[in-house]
Order: structure tokens, then sequence, then C-alpha cells
């Protein structure tokens, strides 16, 4: 399972009064910021056949506020952390069947670092293999850059839901 989990301790500390001034105060600026981790992550997983399932909690609690986005995907870990050189051999029938052009024929959707994805170069020829040895790839490390995209976004938003919510 890949959490995204928070207590959101490193937003300014102007925002500590809204802490105290209510719950649902809190609670809205903290589920805003589920919504903004969940585009982004959408946004990178835009390209696949079939997406992950999100599982969103957003809660208060006498110190704070907790937010979390999660998925029971391996595919995530595999691309957050990355893999390594690893064989493949067919499962269900004698050989594997793949399109591949010779090395450098794909693209990948991801890149490191980024929170995007793009379509993927295919290759056109169709390959029989009774196996085959996958060289792994690198680490896209998402998850950094998904922190540092909440923390520069974490002031506005929750300001704009104090002056929805304070009079």
């Amino acid at each position: 399972m890949i959490r995204i989990s928070t207590n959101f301790a490193h937003v300014d500390v102007r925002l500590q009064a809204v802490e105290r001034a209510s719950p649902t105060v809190l609670l809205h600026g903290v589920t805003q910021m589920i919504d903004v981790a969940a585009t982004a992550m959408h946004r990178t997983t835009r390209t696949w056949r079939t997406p992950p399932l999100w599982q969103r909690q957003a809660s208060t609690t006498p110190t704070g506020a907790r937010a979390s986005l999660s998925s029971n995907d391996r595919r995530l870990l595999w691309l957050e952390y990355g893999t390594r050189p690893h064989p493949i051999r067919p499962r269900m029938a004698r050989a594997l069947r793949f399109l591949w052009d010779g090395p450098g024929s794909y693209g990948a959707k991801t890149s490191p670092g980024l929170l995007d994805s793009r379509p993927a170069i295919y290759p056109r020829t169709p390959v029989y293999r009774f196996g085959v040895s996958h060289p792994g790839f690198r680490p896209r490390a998402w998850l950094p850059v998904l922190l540092e995209l909440l923390a520069q976004q974490a002031y506005a938003i929750f300001r704009n839901v104090v002056r929805l919510w304070l009079p």
C-alpha cells in the first residue's frame, strides 16, 4: 500500500489560529489539500488502462488535522521506488508475446520527479520469447515532489478557507 499522509505540521505558524477557530474550518482545508494531492496523482496515472483506486481520509484531532490519500495498487510502489533487473517468464502460455522494435524502442509514460504523464512510444513489431530479462527502471520519486507541492499551496488554501468560513 502506498499512503500519502501528513499532519500538516510544516504549515505556517500563522495558521495555528485556524486550528483553534473551528474544527469544521480545519477539516474543510484539509479536504481541499487532499483534493490537490488527488489531482496531482491523477495527472501521473491518467494514461493507464486501469487507473488506481484512491481512498481519501480527512479528520480532525485534538492536536490538529490528519489527512491521507492511499491506494493498494502495487504499480505505484514499483514506480515510486523503482525496480531492479528481473526475469519475466510466461505464466499462462508457452511464450511471451510483446511488441518490440529493438533497443530504445520503448518510451516511458512518466519521468522521475515529474507529476505528469504523456502517451508512451510503442513499437509495432510482434516478438515471441520464452522469457526476457527486464532491466528494471529508476524510481519516479513522486512523494517528495507531491509534499513540496502541498507545502507551496497550503497557505493559500487555508487562507481561502478561512475567508469562506470565518466572518
